[in-house]
């Protein structure tokens, strides 16, 4: 699981390279070892679950928790329409 989504990582960021190696000031955020770190922490068991809880977990929640927010965002005391006057002379 953690190869899949390690995958899905080293595209977006190898993009992200690819645009930002346009400009005249260009920092590389993929790295071979990046790669090999990420490879290797993919199977030991217990940083997988780590890195799973820690990482992955709070981005899916915080998509969950807007979706939810954006769901119930109703106002439990209506705005007020003030009335207009009409003064017919």
């Amino acid at each position: 699981m953690c190869l899949i989504s390690d995958s899905v990582i080293f595209v977006r960021m190898y993009r992200a390279d690819l645009k930002d190696s346009q400009g005249d000031f260009y920092v590389p955020q993929l790295r071979i070892g990046f790669i090999v770190w990420s490879i290797i922490v993919s199977f030991i068991p217990i940083l997988n679950t780590f890195l799973a809880v820690f990482e992955f977990t709070p981005k899916i929640l915080i998509r969950v928790f807007t979706w939810i927010d954006k769901f119930l965002n109703t106002p439990l005391v209506p705005k007020k329409v003030k009335k207009r006057l009409d003064k017919a002379s």
